[in-house]
């Protein structure tokens, strides 16, 4: 918000600037130049004092107060979605380990096709960031996140190849169109000095899910081994679920 209201300001304050300039009058109007006024004779000191003053909308406490608040309501909680969503995303590897694999009697190479469709679908998909200027951002960010954590909860009900290969792809599409806007998203709220920080604060929330996401898999794994339901379902129902709840906070 203070981006934006610093740039009306400055765009106001740039057409005045651009007004006429005694220099600009045509050399025909010279011989009246004695009824035109200098352009310092109403000049007031205590105007342009207060333009100066207009133009500062924040103190610089102020605004350090106003970054600190983003920072904590809105960087960290967007770290935190991409900290789900690359959870989400990861845990085929450890759904392998917990037998996923040789549940659905799936191959090497079918097993490979998991991970490519992913990234496909990712790539091809990234051009869903442009929504963000079209749909009101929380709201655009909210159905992002319910839908990875629907789809990433559902593989638990996969029967094959083919069934977890599609919720795979529309994985990749749904995650598509959340991470790659993010910084543009953060572009309407800080300025561009303040950006490539908040930026990595962002990014560093995917190697902070890779530390943990073994172990939490393991213990996942450990608890679901007396139950009726597969270890690797059980995986995929508590790492996508989260994802859901945050969407409705979201």
């Amino acid at each position: 918000m203070v981006t934006q209201e610093l740039a009306i300001q400055s765009y106001y304050h740039q057409q005045d600037s651009c007004a006429e300039r005694p220099e600009d009058i045509p050399l025909g109007d010279l011989s009246h130049q004695s009824s035109l006024q200098s352009p310092t004779d109403h000049y007031d000191e205590d105007d342009d004092n207060s333009s100066v003053h207009s133009f500062e909308l924040y103190t610089p406490d102020e605004e350090k107060s106003l970054l600190r608040k983003l920072d904590t309501r809105l960087v960290l909680f967007l770290a935190l979605l991409y900290m789900l969503s690359f959870l989400d995303r990861s845990n085929i590897g450890n759904a392998k380990v917990a037998g996923l694999s040789t549940s659905l009697k799936l191959s090497p190479a079918q097993f490979e096709w998991l991970l490519t469709g992913f990234y496909m679908s990712y790539i091809c998909f990234e051009w869903m960031t442009l929504l963000y200027k079209i749909f009101p951002p929380h709201a655009y960010i909210s159905i992002c996140v319910l839908a990875w954590g629907c789809l990433a909860s559902l593989q638990s009900v996969s029967t094959g190849f083919g069934s977890i290969l599609i919720l795979r792809i529309l994985l990749g599409i749904s995650e598509a169109a959340f991470g790659p806007g993010v910084p543009f998203y953060l572009s309407f709220f800080f300025k561009r000095n303040e950006l490539a920080f908040r930026t990595g604060l962002f990014i560093s929330a995917a190697p902070l899910a890779s530390s943990f996401a073994s172990t939490l898999a393991f213990a996942i794994v450990k608890l679901g081994k007396n139950t009726a339901i597969e270890s690797w379902r059980i995986l995929f129902i508590i790492e996508g679920f989260p994802s859901v709840l945050v969407a409705l906070w979201a």
